[in-house]
């Protein structure tokens, strides 16, 4: 890529805490009702949790029920220490 190119982008790279993410009342105080939960999910990298929320949150404009069950598989698979959405690799 070429500097002009990498100079367009470089926004995108910077720190993540430079960006805050906000976490909604009602799912932080779900996660952490679990303490396993809360715990794994402090330790977890910024983006993968503003993907997460991101996607919860979405899930609200489907309905109650929708929500629900993404937040609780959610809070399920976290205190596990396990992230969902990635794609198994096959050897």
């Amino acid at each position: 890529m070429t500097d002009a190119g990498l100079e367009a982008v470089s926004h995108r790279f910077r720190a993540e805490s430079e960006e805050k993410l906000v976490i909604p009342r009602d799912v932080k105080a779900a996660i952490k009702k679990d303490k396993a939960a809360w715990e794994n999910f402090q330790k977890m990298p910024d983006s993968y949790k503003r993907i997460r929320i991101a996607y919860i949150e979405g899930r609200r404009r489907q309905g109650k029920n929708a929500f629900q069950r993404s937040l609780n598989h959610f809070i399920k698979m976290t205190a596990k220490n396990k992230r969902i959405g990635f794609v198994k690799e096959w050897n």
